[in-house]
């Protein structure tokens, strides 16, 4: 799995998770998002920016969720 710098990214409960998993995690720069992770740019990205916008008119955050919220990788 590549993976951008985000910090969340980066927290030991989220590598313990790939770990378990049997994923291979590796992390990129921020400049090379666009290069290594086309779905992050061409999907998830406007789809982040969109969730914000409509959630923000319901108090919730994108960034709220968290890698415990995910019962299974797979």
């Amino acid at each position: 799995m590549i993976c951008d710098s985000f910090k969340g990214h980066l927290e030991e409960s989220v590598k313990k998770k790939f770990k378990e998993c049997d994923y291979d995690l590796a992390v990129i720069s921020d400049d090379l998002t666009s290069l290594c992770q086309l779905l992050a740019v061409a999907i998830h990205k406007p789809f982040k920016d969109n969730l914000t916008e409509n959630s923000d008119k319901e108090n919730v955050s994108y960034d709220d969720a968290s890698i415990d919220d995910i019962d299974d990788i797979e």
